[in-house]
């Protein structure tokens, strides 16, 4: 825990030691596993919509295991077999992993190294160019520019009933449909449908 402006901080514990949130986020690697065809449908979909040499991708709260990197493995392979489906050149892919400041992103970047040597090794993936940027901050502000990410990934969504940006009382009855939206449209969209709000 971390006092940032007054406020206590709260993050996972960092490294690869026994108590390190690397060595102890097995409930958050199966709820990646089971998302996973939602994940791979979605990321095509966006990817079919967008049409780009570069696909922008974020994981906001990323912390410091080895699961962020499973969903990138996941796009990776995804894009890869629909590019391939449909005789395209898939595109580079910017990865941005999301944190506090307070957040192990040296590990990140050592996790990464192996999942790099990992796909090389893997013969049927074409060794998909991608790049994996770490962006400290929080998502209660602004951290892209405007219309620069293509699409947003949170393994867990409770941080966002933290700041009441969600009413945790519709969380369970909310369904947003999975096409293109536009995005400066979304709050308008969520106040229409009383969504969390």
């Amino acid at each position: 825990m971390a006092v940032n402006g007054g406020e206590q901080v709260l993050h996972m514990l960092g490294g690869a030691g026994a108590t390190s949130y690397a060595k102890n986020s097995t409930l958050q690697e199966k709820a990646i596993h089971r998302t996973k065809p939602i994940v791979e449908q979605s990321i095509k979909e966006v990817y079919n919509a967008v049409s780009t040499e570069n696909l922008v991708v974020a994981d906001l709260g990323c912390s410091s295991s080895p699961n962020t990197l499973l969903v990138l493995l996941e796009i990776v392979e995804a894009i890869d077999g629909h590019c391939r489906g449909l005789g395209h050149e898939p595109p580079e892919i910017q990865y941005f992993l999301n944190d506090l400041p307070e957040n192990d992103f040296n590990t990140m970047f050592q996790y990464s190294a192996q999942l790099d040597k990992k796909l090389k090794e893997v013969k049927e993936i074409a060794f998909l160019p991608y790049y994996i940027v770490a962006v400290p901050g929080s998502f209660y502000g602004r951290l892209f520019p405007s219309a620069t990410v293509h699409f947003f990934h949170s393994s867990y969504s409770l941080m966002w009933l933290s700041q009441g940006i969600l009413d945790e009382a519709k969380v369970n009855a909310f369904n947003l449909p999975i096409m293109p939206l536009q995005w400066k449209r979304l709050p308008q969209w969520l106040k229409m449908k009383d969504c969390f709000i």
